[in-house]
């Protein structure tokens, strides 16, 4: 029986995500059985991330003090927001965020990050750093 490589660790195994096991690239698509997906659901939770221009610079901070927390960065991507129409996907999952603080000509970074609890956590996490009142 083949063991999992020491590079892989379990918070890579969620839905959506793509691993290299024994050189081949899998995407995981779906849980395996009824059993997994009750035991794995509670952790699944996603938290979105909006990062500014002012603070590219702490890109690597913010990211590793989240991971550091225990959480696991999905996706990261670059994306302009500059009109409402671009913006009524992202409206949904940011509610209560000011819609003239995310129109603005420069590229702004939205990170995804996956783990139990994750919303109201990293929130908790980025209030009590020393990046609040900066944008994120």
């Amino acid at each position: 029986k083949t063991k999992i490589p020491p590079s892989l660790k379990e918070a890579d195994f969620f839905v959506g995500a793509n691993i290299l096991l024994l050189s081949r690239d899998l995407k995981l698509i779906d849980y395996a059985d009824s059993v997994t997906r009750k035991l794995l659901d509670d952790v699944d939770e996603r938290a979105f991330c909006f990062l500014p221009p002012t603070l590219y610079d702490s890109m690597a901070d913010i990211v590793s003090m989240i991971e550091h927390a225990g959480f696991t960065l999905v996706d990261i991507k670059s994306t302009n927001f500059v009109d409402y129409d671009d913006m009524k996907g992202a409206i949904e999952l940011m509610r209560g965020i000011n819609v003239d603080d995310l129109a603005r000509p420069e590229p702004a970074i939205v990170m995804s990050f996956r783990g139990a609890n994750s919303i109201s956590s990293i929130h908790k996490l980025i209030e009590s750093s020393s990046f609040v009142g900066t944008g994120l």
